[in-house]
């Protein structure tokens, strides 16, 4: 890796952007469901595929290129890079200097984070489509944070100056999950809200402590707006799921009332039956013994029918064909 000032130095900045690119890359790489993983964002991207799968994969796109699968010469490293490199121009990545192949086979640093840089910006997208056109990726960001904050009375003005106490990236998770902050109000501002920003976030959308607090504070502008975005796609996965997990519930819910409907209706149906049949063997038995006494008592046993049974059995049917018809509905407008 080349060095950034005196010889055999490494800048701060240098440092810690290659390891938020680098545990970025990776993050993308998961997320896109591929298997390429990298160690190191300087040199990972040496033998130009993993360099096009990070394209592919931030792109959503298919690179087309006949990579030499087995490159062993730094000739065939370099047709490598150089076909990622033309994928990344037909993407429409944008570089004020645009880097050679053998930036990336020799770990340049400023070529090799600066276009990764350049990638990133280019395919981070927050808001809507409309808010996307209209802004920047980094300023995009910044407004929703600002907006997610709106009501705690804190500074969100520029990266990463705003974030580096930590009390703004605290408020954004207390402001989704403040059962993850239950002490924001008394949390002093510095490290004490940096370590529970870290353990906010790793239990709210599993971001994994992968810097220290003291790395965190020294973050530079472009290191602070990669990290800030794995909380707005951390949130926004979340909310998803709290979406599904809420649908999931109102289906469960339907569900179990639609069957409690179902077993009343059987029930109801079932005594139901069992009366008109106990009805029918009093009116079917058309037996009458040869005296005066047993015609007046088939005479009062249809008279009693009609006062005890006619209407309630008429009722009964009515409410089952209402009963019937309202499951069927409710079931329908539910498509199920």
């Amino acid at each position: 890796m080349a060095s950034d000032g005196k010889l055999g130095s490494v800048p701060d900045w240098v440092t810690l952007q290659t390891k938020v690119f680098t545990r970025w890359i990776n993050q993308k790489f998961q997320s896109a469901g591929r298997a390429e993983r990298i160690d190191n964002v300087l040199t990972g991207f040496g033998d130009g595929r993993v360099f096009g799968a990070f394209l592919e994969a931030l792109s959503e796109q298919k690179c087309g290129a006949k990579w030499n699968k087995n490159p062993r010469m730094r000739v065939t490293h370099v047709d490598n890079i150089n076909m990622a490199l033309k994928f990344a121009q037909q993407l429409g990545v944008k570089v004020k200097n645009f880097p050679a192949a053998a930036d990336f086979l020799d770990g340049e640093t400023r070529p090799v984070l600066g276009f990764v840089w350049a990638c990133i910006l280019k395919f981070l997208k927050f808001g809507d489509d409309d808010d996307a056109e209209k802004l920047n990726a980094k300023d995009a960001l910044l407004m929703w944070v600002q907006n997610k904050v709106a009501g705690y009375g804190l500074a969100v003005e520029k990266f990463p100056n705003s974030f580096k106490d930590g009390k703004v990236l605290c408020a954004l998770i207390h402001a989704n999950r403040p059962q993850l902050m239950p002490g924001y109000e008394g949390l002093a501002a510095g490290d004490e809200a940096i370590a529970a920003m870290f353990d906010g976030a790793e239990k709210y959308f599993e971001l994994e402590k992968y810097i220290t607090v003291d790395e965190f504070k020294r973050f530079d502008e472009v290191s602070m707006v990669v990290y800030v975005s794995d909380f707005y796609y951390g949130i926004a996965r979340e909310k998803k799921k709290d979406r599904a997990a809420r649908r999931i519930g109102k289906v469960v819910k339907f569900t179990k009332d639609m069957d409690a409907r179902k077993v009343e209706f059987n029930e109801r149906a079932l005594s139901y039956r069992a009366r008109v049949k106990d009805v029918e063997k009093v009116l079917g038995d058309r037996t009458i013994d040869n005296t005066m006494a047993g015609a007046v008592q088939k005479l009062d046993d249809f008279d009693a029918y009609k006062r005890n049974d006619k209407n309630v059995l008429i009722g009964d049917h009515l409410a089952l064909e209402s009963q019937y018809n309202g499951i069927g509905t409710r079931l329908s407008d539910k498509k199920r």
